[in-house]
């Protein structure tokens, strides 16, 4: 069966997460039999980071799991790049490592085929185009983009939790979307995502990356999310990158420190793995994430 974990244990079988600290076992570098789809969808956004008033060009991937349902609703997870990376980074490419050959979206095939989580759609957008250059810059717009436009626009073309495109109805069907990255990513998810979106979903994941957590946990601590539960936490980063694992670990604490919402093993994990600032890292970070992500949490 699916695992169906509520405060970190499975209602159905009683079982915790079996989280990874190193390569995900070979079968997930290979084809699934059962192959989700990868569509590239076009669309039009307004320049929310400028001043000036003017609409972008831009185009996402959405992936949808296999055998996806129009009649049923599905829990939708939004992961955002890295520096210099764009929407075809975390599904799409294939990126190399010694004898290895990894793909997302190969990766996500099997999580789904295993019963290790509940199938999902999956958005990647983008970040930095050419109209849009810089981290602020990018973290205005996305944060912005993905309110007014991206979220509107998955819930009126795809099954989802949401009753309609409208912001209140993605508000009410909070805890059936969730927003993660890696790198920037990641400080995108605290910084414009936990920050400024917070009402939109309610489950976060973020690898290597930190955003001063003091400044997150005051946001969401003030109306209007401070009543808002937080359904599941995590995080983690390469043992080998000093730097970013050390910032992981004292944003992780942070937050348990500072906010109730956030228990250890209930509803908020930090895992690391094996590895250093690399893709490695952060597929087996999101094979970890995706056993928690949407689950149900009572804390706080």
């Amino acid at each position: 069966h699916v695992h169906t974990f509520i405060n970190g244990v499975c209602a159905v079988c009683g079982t915790e997460p079996a989280f990874l600290t190193d390569w995900l076992p070979d079968a997930f570098y290979q084809e699934a039999e059962h192959q989700g789809t990868l569509t590239a969808v076009e669309y039009d956004t307004e320049a929310f980071a400028s001043y000036e008033t003017h609409t972008y060009h831009k185009r996402m991937n959405v992936y949808l799991p296999w055998g996806y349902d129009g009649s049923r609703p599905y829990n939708v997870l939004v992961l955002i790049h890295g520096q210099g990376d764009n929407e075809d980074a975390w599904l799409s490419d294939v990126h190399v490592s010694g004898t290895r050959q990894m793909c997302g979206r190969v990766i996500l095939d099997n999580i789904f085929e295993q019963g290790l989580a509940e199938p999902c759609i999956v958005v990647t957008p983008v970040t930095e185009t050419k109209f849009v250059q810089g981290l602020t810059a990018g973290i205005v717009q996305m944060q912005d983009e993905l309110r007014e436009t991206i979220l509107p626009y998955i819930v009126e073309h795809y099954s989802t939790y949401a009753a309609d495109s409208s912001l209140e109805s993605i508000r009410d069907a909070r805890s059936h979307f969730g927003l993660g990255g890696l790198s920037n990513g990641a400080l995108f998810t605290y910084e414009g995502g936990m920050r400024q979106d917070f009402d939109l979903f309610g489950s976060y994941c973020a690898f290597s990356g930190n955003g001063e957590p003091w400044k997150t946990v005051s946001a969401i601590q003030n109306a209007p999310f401070d009543k808002l539960p937080v359904d599941c936490y995590f995080t983690g980063a390469g043992s080998l990158n000093d730097w970013q694992q050390h910032y992981t670990e004292i944003g992780f604490d942070y937050f348990l420190e500072k906010d109730p919402r956030f228990v250890d093993g209930v509803n908020a994990w930090r895992v690391d793995v094996d590895g250093g600032h690399e893709w490695k890292v952060w597929y087996t970070c999101l094979y970890n994430a995706m056993q928690v992500m949407f689950q149900t949490a009572e804390v706080g």
